[in-house]
Formats: C-alpha cells, sequence, structure tokens
C-alpha cells in the first residue's frame, strides 16, 4: 500500500484483532507487494493499483471507488455490476458483505472470466500508446 494509506490501514487493523499483515511501502518493494497482490484468493480494493497488479494473476475482486479508475476498470472487465461499490452509496457495510459472499461463492467462475478478459484489457491499454503516439505527431509534427 502507499504511504498514505498506513495509518488508515493500521486503524482497520486493530479492529479486525486477528493476525493480519501489513504490506505497505516502507517495508516491502514493489515487486514484494506485486507478488503478494497476485497471490491472494481475493481482493477487496479502492487503489487503483493493487487492482492492476492482482489482474494478470486473474484474482477475483471487489472495488470500491472513490474516483472514476477502479469503476472504469470494472466496467471493462465486467465486473461492475456484481463487484463494484461506489463510496456514496447508501449502506455499503450490508452491499460489501453481500458481493463478498457472492465473489467467495463465485470465486472460479470470475477466475475464468477475468483469463478471458485480461488479455482484451491489455490490448486495450496498448492501444492507448498509439493513440497517445498519433495525438503528439499530429498536434506537433517535427518542424524542418
Amino acid at each position: 500500500m502507499e504511504r498514505l494509506d498506513i495509518s488508515p490501514c493500521k486503524d482497520v487493523q486493530v479492529l479486525m484483532n486477528n493476525d493480519s499483515i501489513l504490506f505497505d511501502s516502507n517495508n516491502y518493494n514493489a515487486a514484494q507487494i506485486t507478488g503478494f497482490l497476485r497471490s491472494l484468493s481475493w481482493l477487496v480494493t479502492c487503489r487503483y493499483h493493487a487492482l492492476v497488479l492482482s489482474m494478470q494473476a486473474s484474482v477475483p475482486m471487489i472495488g470500491l471507488a472513490h474516483d472514476e479508475r477502479i469503476e472504469s476498470i470494472m466496467n471493462e472487465l465486467d465486473l461492475k455490476n456484481d463487484y463494484f461499490i461506489n463510496y456514496l452509496e447508501n449502506d455499503i457495510f450490508r452491499k460489501l458483505k453481500e458481493k463478498t459472499q457472492k465473489l467467495v461463492y463465485d470465486k472460479k467462475k470470475i477466475i475464468a472470466h477475468i483469463q478471458r478478459k485480461f488479455p482484451l484489457y491489455i490490448e486495450k491499454m496498448n492501444m492507448n500508446q498509439r493513440y497517445f503516439s498519433e495525438f503528439v505527431k499530429e498536434r506537433f509534427p517535427e518542424e524542418k
């Protein structure tokens, strides 16, 4: 997790009252955190990079969004209807509990779904590089 998340995560960890481990950027490098994310049985996150990094391993996920990035990825993966919550919604705890139960129950189905969708997502992301390059060439042609 990013440094700005450490304090609230420690507060949640105390409430969990178990032997959970915080994987934060003060104590783990990016490769270690990525490996951890890709080894999860499932993920609930409001962090863009956690979602993206876990996708390659087809980790079933619930996206909690406070901006459009999480919502956009969940929509691209066709998981938005069942596994997305906007932080402005009412009764988030109940929704999260229901979606988590559904996620655990449908885990194998979701893994297969992400395995099908992830290559298409990467293909679209790779197109962004081409679109950006074309945009720059149109707007800033080389002068001779």
